[in-house]
């Protein structure tokens, strides 16, 4: 018989793979079949956030738990450090050590993301990692430290924020050098960064699919939308939207034809003032002269007024509404006829991104019904605001669903709200029951799982009476110790206890009554006969093996699973009803 214990450490890891969280570490204390199966998993990326950095003196990491079992190290493909703890205002010595000591032993290093500042003591150690190939780095460096940097090569996706001059004047050098693996690069919030720099590193990257040029002032949008000439194949790009002094003309190009995902963003930058939604309208109607099939699109207009956002959506929709799948707001006011715009004219986005309004629910509900395929809404507002704040709950997100039937995720304040959960108990609690999706779903997965429940116990009891044995016959003969009138007590025969009910033995007839002879019980008595001579008694009982008592044990349990898995089907009669 095969076991979870007994299956292949391929096959564990495979089902492990659909695990996270602290489902792991459970998993792991199962059993150590169990632990080798998920130590893979659960060592492929070491990650350090801000929980993490506040309890760092009082709790151990798990770059300290690499140091002290090396041997797990070849497990870890992906480093993820967003935050690192402060010791006198500076990052702590002893994490950055447990870093760069942890960094040397990883050998199949894929991915690494380091935000805080001091990179300077990491920076040597990803030197020699042939599988590197995303880097998110904190890129304040020196130009040895850039030349260094610059030496990492086979790189895939390159993300460098507040790159010095430095970092910068080295890479056109590494671009051309990385030209051929590099398809996605990100320069964040750069002061260094201009347009000549720009343009010759653009130049070495014609296989580039993806460019997110953020928060470098001395680079407008007018510069990059013609700098992307010399990139053909584009398929993202996210770009800051600033208003100069005078309008700059914007390139007549068509080298946005493989665009499918356009993130725009209109904030102040260090030089220039906020983009007005004239500038915004005019980019999507330069992006529209390429004839892309926008699938994804974000948007970030804090300083736009109602009116003016509604503009730019409107604009947005009437470019791009036919192949939008999916759209994001963030620190955006959009309005209800917006939203309602969105969803009736989107037949095929999926996935819709922004501040919901809690206070106006019930009538954001209403905007999302017109649409027909909508699956996903999270919410995009951070709430930072101190106070209580209201919250999504179980009514408010069953309305939501039925009111879209496609709709089948909310999030919503680290919540995460799924349609078949909520359907479970809205079947077996709710008192009125509609038509949908999740519940039909339910009802399907209950019918099946009683189908299969059922089968087992048929074949448990079938496999329980074939190897049972044939009833046993029990003959007993002995004296009467004691009766009275009424109700005779016949105690003590042979090596049984029994009862009988009657005036008298002569008028005892088969009965049930209690046989105490080892695992013998009355539920098991078949028959019972008697034979009276005198003061001697003769009786023959018929008594059924345990597997009766089995079987009956097995019935009442098969009871209780069908009466719980069959429970949501009967609340769902009405479905078919309708």
């Amino acid at each position: 018989m095969v076991s979870a214990d007994s299956l292949n450490l391929d096959v564990l890891e495979l089902i492990f793979a659909h695990l996270s969280g602290n489902d792991l570490p459970a998993v792991a204390l199962v059993s150590k079949s169990f632990l080798a199966g998920v130590i893979p998993r659960l060592y492929r990326t070491l990650s350090f956030r801000i929980h993490h950095a506040k309890r760092y003196s009082k709790a151990s990491t798990s770059f300290a738990t690499i140091l002290a079992h090396p041997d797990l190290a070849v497990h870890v493909q992906h480093i993820d450090i967003r935050y690192a703890p402060i010791y006198h205002d500076r990052p702590h010595p002893d994490f950055i050590r447990e870093c760069t000591r942890t960094l040397e032993l990883c050998d199949n290093l894929k991915s690494f993301v380091y935000t805080p500042s001091a990179t300077q003591a990491i920076l040597p150690m990803l030197q020699g990692k042939d599988r590197l190939r995303d880097i998110r780095i904190n890129a304040r460096f020196s130009t040895s430290q850039s030349a260094t940097l610059a030496k990492l090569g086979k790189i895939e996706r390159l993300t460098l924020e507040y790159g010095t001059w430095e970092v910068m004047d080295v890479l056109p050098r590494w671009t051309e050098s990385i030209g051929r693996s590099l398809t996605s690069l990100t320069l964040y919030m750069s002061t260094s960064l201009n347009s000549a720099v720009l343009e010759t590193a653009l130049s070495h990257l014609p296989r580039l699919l993806a460019l997110h040029i953020i928060g470098c002032p001395n680079v407008d949008h007018a510069k990059v939308l013609k700098l992307i000439s010399h990139t053909p194949l584009l398929e993202s790009l996210a770009l800051n939207i600033t208003e100069a002094a005078q309008p700059p003309e914007l390139p007549s190009s068509s080298s946005l034809g493989h665009l499918r995902h356009l993130a725009l963003e209109a904030r102040s930058g260090m030089t220039a003032n906020p983009a007005s939604p004239a500038t915004l309208l005019s980019i999507l109607t330069h992006v529209k002269s390429s004839f892309p099939t926008l699938t994804s699109a974000a948007l970030k207009i804090p300083d736009f007024k109602p009116e003016a956002s509604h503009a730019v959506i409107k604009k947005l929709l009437v470019n791009h509404a036919a192949t939008l799948q999916k759209l994001f707001f963030v620190d955006s006011i959009v309005e209800m006829r917006s939203i309602m715009e969105i969803c009736a004219k989107s037949h095929q986005l999926e996935m819709l991104s922004l501040p919901l309004p809690m206070k106006e629910i019930m009538t954001f509900g209403a905007a999302i019904s017109e649409s027909k395929s909508l699956r996903t809404i999270i919410d995009s507002d951070a709430h930072v605001t101190h106070g209580p704040q209201p919250s999504l709950n179980a009514e408010t997100v069953q309305s939501m669903m039925h009111g879209v039937r496609t709709l089948n995720r909310i999030v919503s304040d680290r919540r995460v709200w799924t349609a078949l959960a909520l359907a479970a108990f809205a079947i077996l609690f709710a008192p009125t029951l509609e038509t949908t999706p999740s519940t039909l779903i339910v009802v399907i997965h209950s019918c099946v799982a009683s189908s299969i429940l059922l089968t087992i116990y048929v074949a448990i009891a079938t496999v329980l009476v074939m190897a049972s044995p044939a009833p046993t016959v029990l003959h007993y003969s002995a004296d009467y110790k004691n009766f009275r009138t009424g109700d005779v007590h016949l105690q003590e025969i042979s090596d049984a206890n029994i009862e009988y009910e009657g005036d008298a033995p002569q008028r005892v007839h088969k009965t049930r009554g209690d046989v105490c002879n080892g695992d013998m019980t009355h539920r098991r008595m078949a028959s019972l006969q008697w034979r009276d001579s005198g003061h001697f008694l003769d009786w023959r009982a018929k008594v059924l093996p345990p597997v009766v008592d089995q079987i009956s044990d097995l019935a009442g349990l098969a009871i209780v699973h069908m009466v719980v898995l069959l429970g949501p089907c009967s609340r769902c009669l009405n479905l078919f009803e309708k």
